[in-house]
């Protein structure tokens, strides 16, 4: 019954992939966690029984933002889509979005009923509850997917369990996690833990080792650096201003690393554009007197065309995530662009040669 209600359009007021169904009344809640349900009525039946804690995405695969809204009211989500094939697929699909949330993550298994609405009509509320303790830890729940996605009676099946469980793994954020999964995972599939943990490590080396070839072409790209609109804002130095915006957005979403940036050396003098040395500026103030920095009011404290210009680099795709090797690489690169203002071509080689040697690379 999950996917059976009345699916509307957006509206100019209503934009359903950052709201969440019922979440007025969830967010209310004493379970101290948020059920997330992929349909309008099987929210309905999890209130009528108990769960006042049941939310549903609208009709829509989760977003990211839905997944955002949760986190702000529990940290603990549970994931109760239908048992078919497509609710399999939405399973995996919400997972990730949420994970980057910190949110804690289960899967419940309804077994032969498709949905929590028919669930409840076969069984009760009792027997729900149930199935929320012994729900399965997200990581098992995929682990899971793919054993069944594979014959393990083959060598076939094997490898390809294998070569899937070592992704999965790789994409796990806690190397505790990849350990202790990677033994279940190499139990299932009669190989030593050394054998899974040697796939996941090539996996997690060879996927950062691309993304930072991306990013580096990215950035090194002028087209990369869009010009703002404002004139007013233009920038100088489009290679330089490209590494700048990624610094910026990388301490906008992870203030933490402002922290590196002190590590190094780094001031806002060293900036190209005054307009993104101002929201260093801001940022670090707010950091440093403890204040709160989220985004909105980071952006209250800049004229208007300045925030408008600051949020269009928000929703700037980034192919590395935030992290103190990522903001080291933006230093660097802004650096290297000053270098290459101030220094003769053949010193300039020695300087890029020696920040290079310098960089701490490889690190996830």
């Amino acid at each position: 019954m999950g996917s059976q209600y009345l699916n509307s359009p957006d509206t100019i007021v209503f934009n359903k992939s950052r709201n969440l169904f019922a979440l007025n009344l969830a967010k209310k809640t004493k379970a101290g966690m948020l059920i997330l349900a992929e349909g309008n009525l099987d929210v309905v039946a999890l209130h009528q029984h108990g769960f006042d804690c049941a939310v549903a995405s609208l009709g829509t695969s989760l977003t990211q933002d839905q997944a955002r809204l949760m986190s702000r009211y529990s940290d603990k989500a549970v994931i109760a889509f239908d048992s078919d094939e497509a609710g399999r697929r939405a399973v995996l699909r919400a997972i990730p979005l949420i994970e980057k949330t910190g949110m804690g993550i289960k899967v419940i298994s309804m077994g032969d009923s498709k949905d929590p609405d028919e669930f409840l009509k076969k069984h009760s509320a009792d027997a729900f509850k149930l199935l929320l303790e012994r729900s399965d830890n997200h990581i098992e729940y995929r682990l899971l997917m793919i054993e069944n996605n594979n014959d393990l009676s083959t060598d076939e099946g094997r490898l390809a369990y294998i070569a899937s469980a070592a992704q999965m793994l790789s994409e796990l954020p806690s190397k505790p996690e990849r350990e202790v999964y990677g033994a279940r995972a190499a139990k299932t599939a009669g190989i030593s833990p050394q054998a899974i943990e040697n796939e996941v490590e090539k996996k997690i080396k060879a996927k950062w080792a691309r993304l930072k070839k991306e990013q580096d072409k990215s950035v090194m790209r002028p087209a990369a650096a869009i010009q703002p609109v404002d004139r007013t804002l233009r920038y100088d130095n489009e290679y330089s201003a490209a590494a700048e915006e990624g610094l910026v957005r990388s301490l906008m979403r992870e203030p933490s690393l402002m922290k590196t940036t002190m590590e190094m050396g780094f001031s806002q003098e060293e900036f190209t554009s005054p307009f993104l040395a101002k929201v260093f500026e801001v940022l670090s103030e707010r950091i440093s007197e403890d204040t709160d920095t989220r985004e909105s009011l980071i952006l209250s404290e800049l004229e208007r065309n300045e925030a408008a210009q600051m949020a269009a680099i928000l929703q700037k795709h980034e192919l590395l995530p935030p992290s103190s090797s990522t903001v080291r690489d933006y230093i660097e690169k802004i650096r290297i662009e000053k270098y290459k203002a101030v220094v003769p071509d053949s010193d300039l080689l020695m300087e890029i040669k020696s920040l290079k040697e310098k960089k701490d690379v490889g690190r996830y």
